[in-house]
């Protein structure tokens, strides 16, 4: 009856995993939130007097990044260490490094906002850790403003001719369909077509005319039987050579 204990050991080896994964969940959008935008501390409620925690920089190009400042005063009777002093994004660099302030004495807190690659409303914070409390942030600064970017399409970051696209590349599954955003650059409506050489492969648009400073969606659905595949769609429609007018479909099935 050897092979019978080899058996209940492996189950019972195996159970603290299967109990770890069936446990485990995918974090809520209310969780994902609560780590990038936590909650101040009750503790060190107060401690901070600031001239101004939100700040509005108004409206401003996508080419050149924007300074911008804080003051922190120490309204306590005791010295308050800075022990983090950290951003929300990579496109908000603070300059200050952590100190310890004494009473009423004040520390400002510099930054800078890079707006390339964004367009329209944003809105990020900065986060000052004490030692008041090692978990939840004593205070937090606000940066907000508008970007306008000179390129319109900027969310559609592929050309292909008088195109843009969110993507030239797709991989279908299970479902058996993607879609790709697309907008027509042009001054003229478009109507694309594109002819594949597999069995089953469907190309099509929404609207099926996209009108001019238009967007809509390329759908690619597959209907064959093959399931590992790779092969190229060429769009008709617009101008320009084939290999720039392409897009890589990969099947996995």
């Amino acid at each position: 009856m050897l092979w019978w204990r080899v058996i209940t050991a492996v189950v019972l080896l195996c159970m603290p995993l299967v109990t770890i994964a069936q446990s485990r969940s995918f974090p809520t959008r209310a969780e994902l939130d609560s780590l990038v935008n936590p909650a101040l501390s009750e503790k060190a409620k107060g401690v901070f007097r600031a001239e101004e925690k939100n700040k509005n920089i108004g409206t401003i190009g996508a080419e050149s990044c924007v300074e911008v400042s804080f003051t922190l005063r120490n309204a306590t009777v005791e010295p308050i260490t800075i022990t983090e002093i950290r951003s929300s994004c990579s496109c908000l660099k603070v300059a200050t490094r952590p100190e310890t302030i004494e009473p009423n004495a004040a520390i400002t807190i510099d930054a800078e906002f890079n707006p390339t690659g964004r367009n329209g409303k944003f809105s990020q914070n900065i986060l000052v850790y004490t030692n008041l409390d090692a978990v939840r942030p004593t205070e937090r600064l606000t940066v907000e403003g508008v970007v306008k970017n000179s390129d319109e399409w900027l969310h559609l970051p592929e050309y292909m001719g008088v195109l843009r696209l969110s993507r030239k590349e797709i991989t279908l599954t299970s479902e058996g369909y993607e879609r790709i955003a697309v907008a027509n650059t042009s001054s003229q409506s478009v109507r694309l077509t594109a002819k594949s050489p597999v069995a089953g492969l469907e190309f099509s648009t929404e609207p099926e005319i996209i009108e001019a400073g238009a967007e809509g969606d390329i759908i690619i659905k597959y209907r064959g039987e093959a399931r590992n595949l790779a092969t190229l769609l060429i769009i008709e429609g617009i101008a320009g050579r084939p290999t720039d007018r392409m897009i890589k479909i990969t099947i996995k099935r």
